[in-house]
């Protein structure tokens, strides 16, 4: 696969991926609404400890669905329609231990026979790497890290 289609296919699945976990996301909050709208409403004006979580995970639940929607609509406007000679969002990092795509904390991606880690601009491994050209070095949690390829 050439590698800009490869870099559009790893944003589509990237796409794909968050996209199915807005949605479970999405029903977890409704359901989690739902059991705290049961409790106030049954009858029971008991405040109790069953309650008190119902809210904290609703208000978890919530939090995680803000952050999804912001990384899905950051996704909307990723750079995958052009090829980069340095680390940066919207890159395909080939290293010799791993193959990473900037741009998203997620599952890993399988395409091709190769699996892509992604990881958003604010992890730790990317700020080593950032700006960095093929060829580049960097030494990371004990581990030598190369650039084979960066596109």
């Amino acid at each position: 696969m050439e590698k800009l289609e490869l870099k559009r296919a790893l944003a589509r699945l990237l796409r794909k991926d968050i996209s199915s976990r807005l949605q479970i996301l999405l029903e977890q909050e409704r359901e989690l609404l739902k059991a705290g709208n049961d409790e106030r409403y049954s009858g029971d004006n008991q405040y109790d400890s069953t309650t008190e979580e119902t809210m904290q995970s609703s208000e978890y639940a919530s939090d995680l669905l803000d952050h999804f929607r912001r990384v899905f609509n950051s996704l909307s406007a990723f750079p995958s329609s052009h090829l980069t000679e340095e680390v940066q969002l919207g890159a395909v990092v080939i290293t010799n231990h791993n193959s990473l795509f900037i741009a998203a904390d997620s599952q890993p991606i399988s395409l091709d026979g190769t699996v892509y880690n992604t990881i958003s601009t604010a992890a730790p491994l990317f700020g080593m790497l950032k700006g960095r050209k093929k060829g580049a070095e960097v030494y990371f949690q004990g581990v030598t890290f190369r650039i084979v390829d960066v596109f």
